[in-house]
């Protein structure tokens, strides 16, 4: 069965933590820094739109993040979720989803990445 969610959209809708010496054209949608994805999930607009994406997430807790989203999308969507939830105090909604869909388990190329940044 093919995934549900469109590819093209994940980087929009869900953004991740951008690759390392990675060119803003190449990841017009990726936030460079905790300071950034703070200000993201912080901002009315965008972290209102990140919120209500998450909560419309959970009315799916009963098909597998797979089915939804396809694997690569799938690593995608965990990436940024792990994103947000070391950005911020309060992102509950984005910490149950690793409940729900990722056996409770962050992305652990983006924890490396965030270690990195903070050194």
């Amino acid at each position: 069965m093919p995934a549900i969610m469109c590819t093209p959209y994940m980087e929009f809708m869900f953004p991740r933590l951008a690759s390392r010496g990675s060119d803003c054209t190449l990841e017009p949608y990726a936030i460079r820094s905790l300071d950034e994805a703070n200000a993201y999930i912080s901002s009315p607009p965008l972290g209102g739109r990140n919120r209500e994406s998450v909560r419309t997430l959970q009315r799916l807790i009963d098909v597998s993040v797979r089915t939804v989203f396809g694997d690569v999308d799938a690593r995608k969507l965990q990436a940024s979720l792990t994103l947000f939830a070391e950005a911020s105090d309060d992102e509950f909604l984005s910490e149950t989803m690793f409940d729900v869909w990722f056996n409770g388990l962050l992305d652990e190329d983006t924890m490396t990445r965030i270690r990195f940044m903070q050194r």
